[in-house]
């Protein structure tokens, strides 16, 4: 495909034969090669081949008014097209290409209109440095997902697809210089570069180059570039004009489908994703002919998603801003001087069908919501003496700390005008965060109960006095010995903390008790005199606008990403993690997060809320609490505390261990919300932990956690017959009760279900099965197990793989007496003597195969200890005494009459055993009724 001259254009070049020529060579040079040669760091990228260049041209033409066809020139013809031909060709830079123009140090002179610049080599070296720095959000902008990247060295042969989107964006970011860069030099190559201009033509191919590279600049600082001498006219040219008339076509591409472009650099091409879902849902008709005024570009879109909509707007608001710019920097450089005031465009305005989107939506029955929500996230003596060293100069921490304030104001203002007890209550005063990037402030605003002037002079400014310890706060909400609200607020520095966001502090706030009128002042920290002014009443409540700065509103925004930092039994907060912004998380007083960026807007919610409703439904309370409201759940992906609605970070929720005569059980997933309406919870000064050594009443919270997990099995205890559903669902619920991979500790009988570890003379065997549910191994699944009911009891192992760690956990459980969590290596530890616990006469049947996977030394240890070999027809039973002790015949049997895929089993009758604290719970609960 050839690219083809306009009629105008063509009119007007051939004036000038050898300049025509000179074009047309130029054309056929760019036609074939955006034809022929692909986007290596674009694979999902078109619309920057010939299509897109002969759109411009033609919408360039169609721009340029009637007027300035009398003044066009053909050197400007020939400028213009030339720059068109160029100002998106770095685009199609082959890797070999890219890899000359980093290391052939030709391309490093200066450029025209351009002072000294960085070479190529360096500004590659700064790029590899900053993908280095790439978290998750970098590289998720590229390809949606995260993929960690290594960029190549220079030279290197082959590129894979994700170093090559990764290289695309080095190629975006100076594709504009590198179009100049062609315009001087020629197409970089692996044999260098290829010359495509006429250097007959050099003085207007420089500003050919310089026009390409000045539509990735604001016009106005373009033309600066030029200088006064040449911004007007230049060589027959009129260079200003040009610029304009480049870049308002690039974004219109009024031929091309009558649909226009938009600029890559407004939707960041660096994203192939984003870019193919603008093509694939982008719907834009562009026309005029309804409107008398000739100047007014109407635009008739039809988009079918919010973010199409949300972006066809911002493309709208750009490209008015382009014609605005163009307009005003055109008047100051040819507005005095006629008849170059003739070099004017078509168009002035723009106006589209969807300028009021929610009537768009309206009107076209539209199933989305008009908006696209996305995330948007000093220094006087005193704050480093005093807030530094407590906070480590986190901005999250000043958020927590002005949250908490606004919590127990709308708490007060709703029981003062409820006089209710406000922790159960839907409060129906929110509270609102703004992080707003534009104006670089932190607002949040509160419906609560206000400040008056009392307040404000002797509790918020003044350093250490918390008003929610005053005795006017006390006689407000405090009723006989109860007090009516969640109280969090009580350290006094609030207004300190604020300056961990930024230096400078304003406040409007109006009380509910004297809302004829609001009060506004403001404060930094070297503020000896705040003054104080009465403004027009506002919205009872308190609104605190914090200036800031980009740095730390990023770490704000960035910081609520996570929710909060992983916390589970072997993976506590480390304090070298900056805490989340996310700090309260009750579903009441609702709390609205909104990030404001440009002219984007998102409202964030909380990713996870506890709703005060469901406290009585699905959480334990505990009773007898001196809190005012203490309940916990098991929750194994959020074990985390919270006071007040507010997390406790760095405190993993506390662990809970029972005993059951073999094992140490660990309940450590264990979710907790207290409620703390007295200053009862002993939080430290940085509310992120406990000033005590161990949690708050732990022997209650260990109490009723023990006596949840026993009262879990009651259902079924009722219920019990002897039978594989039977035993197997009373497995499954102490299995997943406890997290446990071992010894399930109990005993199954005909008639009831007793703890291992209850003093009862046993005079059958009892059977120790190793199950595997998912695989349904083990003797209980056989046919025949329940014949075997009268002649045995029964236990298990649970989840017991195949595996030499199995094989180790029932030797040292049946053989050697000891108990543990983890396989024991049985020649590598020292002797351990827990026969004071428990004792068995134990017999362990294990298939000949498996037994020979235990080393030989080990071998030769358990020898040593006692335990004697026999063989039994493909099998080997293990046991502690002599050698004249008969094999029980039960074991025979089973071997005999029982199928099913078992590779391990064992008998044992009790010598010893003592009691558990999980036995005496059981026996207490369910076992004195049934003897």
């Amino acid at each position: 495909m050839n690219l083809i001259l306009p009629r105008k254009f063509r009119d007007v070049i051939t004036k000038k034969a050898s300049l025509s020529g000179a074009l047309d060579t130029l054309i056929d040079i760019f036609s074939e090669w955006l034809t022929h040669n692909k986007t290596d760091f674009f694979p999902e990228y078109t619309d920057h081949g010939i299509d897109h260049i002969q759109s411009v041209i033609d919408t360039a033409e169609e721009i340029i008014s009637d007027e300035a066809w009398k003044i066009i020139t053909p050197e400007d013809v020939y400028v213009l097209t030339s720059s068109i031909l160029l100002h998106d060709c770095a685009m199609h830079l082959s890797k070999d290409g890219l890899w000359d123009l980093l290391s052939n140090g030709l391309y490093n002179g200066v450029l025209f209109g351009f002072d000294n610049e960085d070479e190529w080599s360096v500004r590659w070296e700064q790029f590899c440095k900053e993908v280095k720095r790439f978290d998750e959000h970098d590289y998720s902008t590229f390809f949606g997902e995260f993929r960690k990247v290594t960029l190549p060295e220079v030279d290197c042969a082959s590129l894979d697809d994700n170093q090559k989107i990764i290289i695309g964006d080095f190629v975006r970011r100076y594709h504009a210089c590198i179009s100049q860069v062609i315009s001087t030099y020629g197409i970089p190559s692996k044999n260098g570069p290829t010359v495509v201009f006429n250097d007959s033509f050099n003085y207007l191919n420089q500003l050919s180059g310089f026009i390409a590279r000045s539509h990735n600049h604001p016009l106005r600082e373009v033309v600066d570039l030029l200088g006064d001498e040449r911004k007007r006219e230049h060589r027959e040219t009129h260079p200003t004009y040009l610029m304009g008339v480049l870049r308002i076509a690039d974004y219109l591409q009024l031929k091309s489908d009558r649909t226009p472009k938009i600029l890559f650099k407004t939707i960041g091409f660096c994203s192939p994703i984003s870019i193919k879902e603008w093509k694939k849902h982008l719907s834009i008709i562009s026309t005029n002919n309804f409107h008398p005024d000739d100047e007014l570009l109407f635009i008739e879109a039809y988009p079918e998603d919010a973010i199409t909509l949300v972006g066809i707007k911002h493309l709208l608001s750009g490209l008015q801003k382009e014609l605005d710019e163009f307009w005003a920097v055109s008047g100051e450089v040819y507005s005095r001087y006629n008849p170059l005031n003739s070099l004017t465009i078509k168009y002035r305005r723009v106006k589209s069908n969807i300028d009021n989107p929610i009537k768009y939506v309206e009107d076209n029955h539209k199933t989305y919501h008009p908006e696209v929500l996305s995330v948007k996230a000093d220094d006087q003596k005193l704050f480093p003496l005093l807030i530094k060293p407590l906070y480590g100069d986190l901005p999250q921490i000043g958020l927590r700390e002005l949250l908490q304030n606004s919590l127990d104001a709308t708490n007060e203002r709703y029981s003062q005008e409820t006089s209710l007890i406000t922790n159960y209550e839907t409060i129906p005063h929110s509270i609102n965060i703004k992080i707003n990037f534009n104006d670089n402030t932190f607002i949040l605003k509160d419906n609560g109960v206000g400040m008056n002037i009392d307040v404000i002079r002797n509790y918020f400014l003044k350093i250490g006095s918390s008003y929610r310890t005053s005795e006017q706060w006390k006689s407000d909400f405090n009723d006989n010995d109860s007090t009516k609200i969640p109280r969090t607020g009580k350290f006094g520095i609030g207004m300190l903390a604020g300056f961990l966001i930024g230096d400078k502090i304003e406040v409007i706030t109006t009380h509910m008790n004297d809302h004829s009128k609001s009060i506004r002042f403001a404060y930094k920290l070297d503020s000896n005199e705040i003054e104080l002014k009465f403004i027009n009443k506002s919205d009872i409540g308190t609104s605190i606008i914090v200036h800031s700065d980009k740095a730390r509103l990023e770490t704000l925004r960035d910081s609520l990403k996570n929710i909060f930092p992983s916390v589970t039994k072997y993976n506590y907060y480390r304090q070298d993690i900056n805490p989340s912004s996310w700090w309260y998380f009750l579903d009441t007083p609702n709390i609205i997060t909104e990030i404001i960026e440009g002219d984007k807007s998102k409202e964030i919610r909380s990713p996870y809320i506890i709703k005060k409703e469901t406290l009585d439904k699905e959480w334990t309370k505990i009773v007898d609490s001196r809190l005012d409201g203490f309940y916990w759940r098991h929750n194994s992906k959020q074990a985390n505390v919270y006071c007040n609605g507010i997390m406790i970070q760095k405190m993993p929720s506390p662990i809970i261990t029972i005993t059951d005569s073999f094992n140490s059980v660990d309940f450590s997933h264990l979710e907790i919300c207290s409620f703390d309406n007295s200053a009862e919870f002993p939080l430290n000064l940085t509310r992120d932990e406990l000033v005590t050594k161990g949690f708050y009443e732990e022997d209650k919270l260990r109490t009723s956690v023990l006596s949840d997990f026993i009262e879990k099995f009651n259902k079924f205890f009722i219920e019990y017959v002897y039978g594989k559903n039977s035993i197997l669902s009373m497995v499954e619920l102490y299995s997943k009760s406890t997290w446990s991979n071992l010894f399930i500790p109990l005993i199954f009988k005909v008639d009831k279900v007793i703890p291992f570890g209850k003093k009862d003379n046993e005079e059958k065997y009892t059977l120790v099965d190793f199950i595997y549910s998912n695989q349904k191994r083990g003797l209980i699944y056989s046919n025949n197990f329940e014949s075997l009911k009268n002649d045995i009891y029964y236990s298990c192992f649970e989840n017991s793989e195949k595996k030499i760690e199995t094989i180790e956990n029932a030797i040292n459980f049946l053989l050697l007496f000891r108990r543990g969590t983890e396989a024991w290596r049985f020649a590598s530890i020292d002797e351990v003597n827990d026969k004071d616990n428990f004792q068995l006469n134990s017999f362990l049947y294990l298939k000949e195969y498996d037994f020979e996977k235990i080393k030989e030394e080990n071998i030769v240890y358990l020898k040593e200890r006692g335990v004697l070999v026999t063989k039994l027809s493909g099998w080997v039973v293990m046991y502690k005494g002599s050698s004249a002790n008969p094999l029980p015949e039960l074991g025979s049997t089973i071997l005999n009459s029982i199928g099913g895929d078992i590779f391990m089993f064992a008998l044992y009758k009790t010598v010893k055993l003592n009691c558990s604290e999980f036995s005496d719970l059981w026996e207490e609960r369910f076992c004195s009724n049934n003897e």
